[in-house]
């Protein structure tokens, strides 16, 4: 969104687990999918700091981070299914 700033509905958020403030979140299992253009510098930050702030706050990331460019559409759905099959299968989850 923009040059690597996240839209305006998440920018608090964001915000929010970057402070000094930010809580412990090491209870957090979380997965991250960027979209963004690799014309633009920033490509795919917003999600880039997503991903970083909630690996610093202690969250566990339970599948690598995607950067989609321009048409998400193949690795959006593979991303999908993979977190699909992690949230469908509690062991698999444990050992992400």
């Amino acid at each position: 969104y923009g040059n690597g700033d996240p839209p305006f509905n998440a920018r608090k958020f964001l915000k929010e687990l970057q402070s000094d403030q930010a809580p412990d979140l090491s209870h957090l299992a979380f997965a991250v999918l960027g979209l963004g253009d690799t014309t633009y510098a920033n490509f795919c930050k917003c999600g880039k700091d997503f991903d970083a702030a909630l690996g610093k706050l202690g969250g566990r990331r339970i599948l690598a981070r995607v950067d989609c460019d321009g048409d998400p559409e193949d690795p959006f759905e593979a991303w999908t299914e993979a977190l699909t099959d992690l949230l469908e299968s509690p062991d698999a989850l444990e050992s992400a």
